[in-house]
């Protein structure tokens, strides 16, 4: 949950994760890899 102002208004943003796989993402930024963002739904 993270909270901010938006125009003086207090505002609230959640998210919820759906899915998770263990990779090693940070040699896997190309569009070749694009089946695993997919896989997680993003």
């Amino acid at each position: 949950m993270e909270r901010y102002m938006d125009n003086q208004i207090p505002m609230v943003s959640t998210a919820s994760l759906k899915k998770t796989i263990k990779t090693d993402y940070w040699n896997k930024n190309s569009n070749k890899f694009a089946h695993l963002r997919d896989s997680l739904q993003l």
